[in-house]
């Protein structure tokens, strides 16, 4: 999956005009439709591959971990898991795995008839090949429980990643976010300066310097509201810091 960018923290990088918010993603299912529609695909994108690693990790096949991921997020649908799961106020993650472990010990066997998906597409063909790439990447030395926060925090970084992305080529500045991406990384683009930069986009080194702290503030933004997503305000502060500690294992 690629190195992520590197993440500093502090308390201080805390937005205190964002409103508080307890599980937005979830209570985005009980909205119209159409939202509620984009909240599963959110949950599932950001999930998906978690929690398949998770049971490879457990000594599932290939073909069994994507069978239980796929059977498990069904069951989850039409028991109304996730609204359920507000009363707790917990965090989403640590919810999501307790469920996935329960459900794999005791209800897999009566959800293999719906394995496939049920009608229900979660995520691209694509994503099962992409999963089991991740999984042979990141899976040695890793407990299953470990390697679920690792994958999910890779997923949430490369969501941040992509809507800013997004937001730059809306903005027309797609060469430039691909220029300043790698200064996400400590402020440093490997052995290339602000200066060279600048002269790829034919701008003062300077200029690059102000849009690459920018950046780096747009990014650590994002964070906060992707992980204020998922918890509720008093855990905010403890998932960051698994965030952080999950990508910085190597």
């Amino acid at each position: 999956m690629g190195n992520p960018p590197a993440i500093t923290m502090t308390h201080s990088t805390a937005l205190p005009h964002f409103p508080p918010t307890r599980w937005s993603l979830i209570q985005r299912l009980e909205g119209p439709e159409a939202e509620a529609e984009r909240a599963i695909g959110e949950l599932c994108e950001t999930y998906w591959r978690p929690l398949y690693c998770f049971a490879r990790q457990r000594g599932k096949s290939s073909a069994d971990a994507q069978d239980a991921t796929q059977g498990f997020l069904m069951h989850a649908l039409k028991q109304n898991l996730f609204g359920r799961a507000q009363a707790d106020r917990g965090k989403l993650r640590t919810f999501l795995l307790h469920a996935f472990k329960h459900w794999m010990l005791n209800e897999q066997a009566k959800e293999r008839s719906i394995v496939n998906g049920g009608g229900y597409q979660f995520v691209s063909r694509d994503e099962p090949v992409m999963a089991e790439r991740c999984f042979a990447e990141l899976s040695e030395n890793e407990t299953p429980e470990t390697l679920f926060d690792r994958v999910w925090a890779l997923m949430l970084l490369d969501r941040v990643l992509q809507r800013l992305e997004k937001k730059w080529q809306a903005e027309g500045k797609g060469e430039w976010f691909e220029t300043l991406r790698p200064f996400l990384d400590g402020g440093r683009n490997g052995d290339e300066s602000y200066e060279e930069a600048g002269l790829r986009l034919k701008v003062p080194g300077d200029r690059v310097r102000v849009a690459a702290f920018r950046l780096r503030r747009s990014y650590r933004e994002e964070l906060i509201r992707e992980v204020r997503e998922t918890v509720s305000p008093a855990e905010e502060e403890e998932e960051l810091n698994t965030l952080i500690q999950a990508v910085s294992r190597r």
